[in-house]
């Protein structure tokens, strides 16, 4: 277990931001410390049922919520965005 820093874009925000993240954490675990660091500080909170999904930068496909951060092979800072997929 270590700590891993990811660039983070989570829908709605402006920009990147560094996020740190454990390498054993699933993209679940991701997405959720992401969600936690930046909604209702530098973008809206979104409502309770929203379903937000992970990818690399520039690909289409998301990532799967029980890959770990080790097993994507990411390298340190790379860009991921945070997507809603489905919103009231």
């Amino acid at each position: 277990m270590a700590d891993f820093p990811l660039a983070v874009l989570l829908q709605g925000d402006y920009g990147y931001k560094v996020v740190v993240v454990d390498d054993q954490d699933t993209m679940a675990n991701v997405i959720l410390k992401a969600r936690e660091q930046l909604e209702g500080v530098l973008v809206k909170k979104a409502p309770k049922d929203t379903e937000f999904k992970i990818r690399v930068q520039g690909e289409e496909e998301m990532l799967p919520e029980n890959l770990t951060v080790k097993a994507a092979k990411f390298k340190e800072l790379e860009s991921v965005q945070i997507l809603r997929v489905n919103s009231s």
